[in-house]
């Protein structure tokens, strides 16, 4: 018979250890393997959330692309309408004032041609009114001088020698002075004559003060329609 070779206690115990620690090694390197996997799963899962949220973002940022393309377009055709209405109002504004100042030159050329005309009218008219007074008051004081002429002559031939005698006496020396001074006083008609004249002229300055007046007046009325209209427009721009 064979002899069975016994081992030693102290090989039993290494053989022991050396199973144990396979073991552990094993067990450390299947857990350390799951972890790994568990890590790769989760780091595929958190690629495959921002591969996601990036191809969200991505259709977010076109969505937003294309909504900014369509309002620059929107309102660079607004922006040309709003162009064109402001040089249409501009042109139309434009014509306006041209046609207001053609209108505003024509009356002032109307005005002053009507304020010459009417001078030129007025003026030989006045002079004519002036003439026709004048010549109205001179018939008027030469018949009144004429008048009191007669009047002293027809005294002096009714006055008798015995009346002569009487206001050559001292008791008549008041009627004397009186009678005396009747001749002054029927010079007085006289003054109504000068007063019509000075009336006439004052007239004829007073009328041609009134023309000026409404010259002037006239050209104001049209300088303040002007500048009304020249504000109105300009507060509108």
């Amino acid at each position: 018979m064979k002899q069975v070779e016994v081992e030693p206690p102290w090989a039993i115990r290494e053989l022991k250890q050396i199973i144990q620690h396979e073991r552990a090694v094993r067990q450390q390197a299947q857990l350390a393997a799951e972890q790994a996997l568990t890590a790769a799963k989760e780091a595929q899962r958190v690629v495959l959330e921002l591969e996601q949220e990036l191809d969200s973002k991505n259709q977010q940022l076109d969505q937003e692309r294309k909504q900014a393309d369509a309002a620059a377009q929107k309102a660079a055709k607004e922006c040309q309408v709003a162009v064109l209405k402001l040089e249409k109002e501009l042109d139309r504004k434009s014509q306006q004032l041209e046609k207001e100042r053609t209108a505003r030159e024509q009356a002032e050329n109307a005005a002053r041609k009507a304020v010459e005309t009417t001078g030129s009218k007025d003026a030989p008219q006045s002079a004519k009114a002036d003439s026709d007074k004048c010549s109205e008051a001179r018939p008027k004081r030469e018949t009144e001088e004429l008048n009191v002429d007669d009047a002293v002559h027809s005294t002096s031939r009714a006055v008798s020698p015995n009346e002569i005698t009487e206001k050559s006496s001292p008791l008549k020396r008041p009627h004397e002075s009186t009678e005396a001074q009747s001749p002054k006083a029927s010079k007085k008609p006289r003054g109504p004559g000068k007063a019509r004249l000075k009336t006439a002229q004052a007239e004829g300055s007073k009328h041609k003060m009134s023309l000026q007046q409404a010259r002037k007046t006239a050209q104001e009325e049209i300088e303040m329609r002007v500048e009304q209209r020249a504000k109105q427009l300009s507060s509108k721009k």
